[in-house]
This record gives structure tokens, C-alpha cells and sequence, in this order.
């Protein structure tokens, strides 16, 4: 790929941790994080080098990402339940060499 910018998408469920590894990525306290559904409510975007990082709201459903996308970063906690499994096997089928699962709270 020869590309001039890369963008890596964080979904996940609330709260297992999206705007903290956001943070950590873009080396910044920018992305509000609190033990709370809800907090993040848009899409929120950084460049760093040559990628763009994006943080979404959480959701426990499938979202639709808006715009293209070069990287899919699925996030779930150490307990894996039911619903990350389906939204796993979903993502999968349709995204394949894109999706990236990072566990996290380990």
C-alpha cells in the first residue's frame, strides 16, 4: 500500500477502554475517559505521522464506520462474553486482513 495517510478505527463495547488506548496512541490526554457509558458520544480523529487514529462511542452492536478505513482495532476486555464473540465472527466475515483484537484490562 502506497498511501499518503492511514486510518485505524477503535470500536468496541463502552468502557473497555477506546479512549484510553486513543490517548496512549496519540501520546495526549485529549479523548475524555470516565468509568461511564456514554462518555464518548462522536467520532473523534488525530493524525500522528502518517495514520490517523479515530475513537468511536462504544456500543454493544455492530456500528457503521462512516468513512473508509485502512485498519479495524476490535476492542474487548479479558472476559470475552457472547456478544464480543458474535460481533468477532461479523467483523471477521466482513472486514478479514483489516481486523485487529486487542484485549484489554488484562
Amino acid at each position: 500500500m502506497n498511501k499518503e495517510l492511514y486510518n485505524i478505527v477503535l470500536i468496541g463495547s463502552p468502557n473497555v477502554g477506546k479512549s484510553s488506548i486513543f490517548n496512549h496512541l496519540i501520546k495526549k490526554n485529549e479523548a475524555i475517559v470516565k468509568d461511564e457509558d456514554g462518555t464518548t458520544v462522536d467520532f473523534r480523529s488525530k493524525k500522528v505521522g502518517d495514520t490517523v487514529i479515530w475513537d468511536t462511542p462504544g456500543s454493544y452492536d455492530i456500528i457503521d464506520i462512516p468513512f473508509e478505513f485502512d485498519y479495524i482495532v476490535y476492542i474487548v476486555e479479558n472476559f470475552v462474553t457472547q456478544n464480543d464473540k458474535k460481533r468477532y465472527l461479523y467483523l471477521q466475515s466482513k472486514y478479514k486482513e483489516k481486523l485487529i483484537v486487542v484485549v484489554n484490562k488484562i
